[in-house]
């Protein structure tokens, strides 16, 4: 929170992707909006090792109920609004908390000066009423960081809303340009373990990182995770899958969280390539994901099921970027679409990324082991998704405003505008 104590009415959490750790929450909150955006807090996707309590009350009743009772790791309570009562009230419940109990205040006065006075006092942080669900987030988030550690990278997971929509490939193309046109450290992980084309797409043969890695996830560190990757360019490294029956398991839950967590202590980008499956494993990577692009087809099969998945993930994602979407394969020869008009109409979504029909340009690509931008730069498609790429590495409010003035692309949209005027 900043010493002018505004809190934000909405918007996205920005603190990235780690969970919080595994805590005790309770609150004790007299208005019925603050519990409600706790309880909608305590169910978003970075909280869910943390195990909450939430009562109706205020400090007064949290000093009592812990006056012969451990208090959890973090507390949050309401303060009256006069200042030597919320003063007195806390003093007592200082001496009842163990220690380490970390303790948030919520007030009504906005004030930078009564903000510095709770501070003096020891809290872990001062916050104005009404607190949104995104707020306590960030807050908790926050406080629970480690100011010393190396920032974490941003997960994207890419999947297809169904089979043999260019899921993979459009993956692969925009952790290339990630790493080699935008300078990103970034890492693939290819989640399809028994047919998996991460390898073939790069010329690279053999290889059962993501394998050894997910049977024994214990085991993985960052010098093993070194041995495990295969460096295709100074910026870009690969977790390919073994593309083998015989490899083909679902992943235990535990075993990718941990993966995922060593992998985002390394690499600023780390892009998922999720095989079509909805299995539990694979809802818990695209929910656990900064960022989900779904790719689909102008057809009714793929607008059904991303209209499906898109109202679903952003009602279970509610403080997150909603998916971009990327229509792929459009203007098809012979072939009868469904027209962009009514596929944003049916989604309620524009999708970020549109992608045209070019079977020379993607079968070279994919014959040769290259991206579509090392056999043809100057492609519409390269371009487009090198703007995808542009997108996902610039994140909230400020970094869309900072893409249409940063992007690659804007000599030549100037160019155009001018042309255009």
């Amino acid at each position: 929170m900043s010493e002018q104590g505004h809190n934000p009415g909405g918007g996205t959490v920005t603190t990235g992707s780690q969970p919080i750790p595994r805590i005790t929450l309770h609150a004790f909150m007299d208005k019925a909006v603050d519990r409600e955006n706790l309880a909608a807090a305590c169910k978003d996707r970075r909280m869910i090792r943390v195990t909450s309590e939430i009562h109706e009350g205020s400090v007064a009743t949290a000093s009592e109920f812990y006056s012969d009772q451990p208090t959890p790791n973090l507390l949050l309570v309401d303060v009256p609004q006069d200042r030597e009562q919320a003063f007195t009230y806390l003093q007592t419940l200082a001496e009842a908390c163990d220690p380490g109990t970390q303790v948030v205040v919520v007030g009504t006065l906005n004030d930078v000066a009564i903000y510095r006075e709770f501070m003096r006092q020891g809290v872990s942080e001062y916050l104005v009423s009404p607190v949104s669900p995104v707020q306590f987030v960030e807050t908790i988030a926050n406080i629970y960081s480690n100011p010393g550690s190396q920032p974490l990278g941003k997960v994207h997971c890419f999947a297809g809303v169904k089979g043999g929509v260019g899921s993979s490939a459009i993956a692969h193309n925009v952790a290339w340009h990630l790493a080699e046109t935008l300078g990103e450290s970034t890492v693939i992980l290819d989640l399809d373990l028994a047919f998996g084309t991460l390898g073939l797409n790069f010329n690279y043969e053999g290889g059962k990182g993501i394998t050894e890695a997910l049977l024994e996830p214990d085991r993985l560190d960052d010098v093993l995770l070194e041995r495990l990757l295969y460096k295709a360019t100074d910026k870009l490294q690969l977790f390919t899958s073994p593309a083998s029956l015989d490899s083909g398991f679902d992943p235990a839950p535990k075993a990718l969280e941990k993966v995922l967590d060593v992998v985002k202590a390394n690499f600023a980008h780390i892009v998922v390539d999720l095989p079509h499956t909805w299995s539990s494993w694979a809802r818990g990577v695209v929910m656990a994901s900064d960022e989900i692009v779904l790719s689909l087809l102008p057809d009714l099969a793929s607008l059904r099921n991303c209209k499906n998945l898109n109202d679903y993930l952003v009602g279970l994602r509610p403080n997150d970027p909603a998916p971009r979407l990327v229509l792929n394969m459009t203007e098809a020869p012979k072939r009868p679409e469904i027209p962009l008009r009514e596929i944003v109409e049916a989604i309620g979504a524009e999708p970020a990324c549109i992608l045209s029909y070019d079977n020379l340009l993607f079968g070279t690509a994919a014959n040769n082991g290259q991206m579509v931008s090392e056999v043809d730069a100057k492609n519409k498609n390269s371009l487009a998704l090198l703007e995808l790429a542009s997108l996902l590495a610039r994140r909230g409010a400020s970094a869309s405003s900072s893409a249409k003035d940063t992007s690659p692309l804007a000599p030549l949209k100037a160019l155009l505008k001018g042309l255009k005027a």
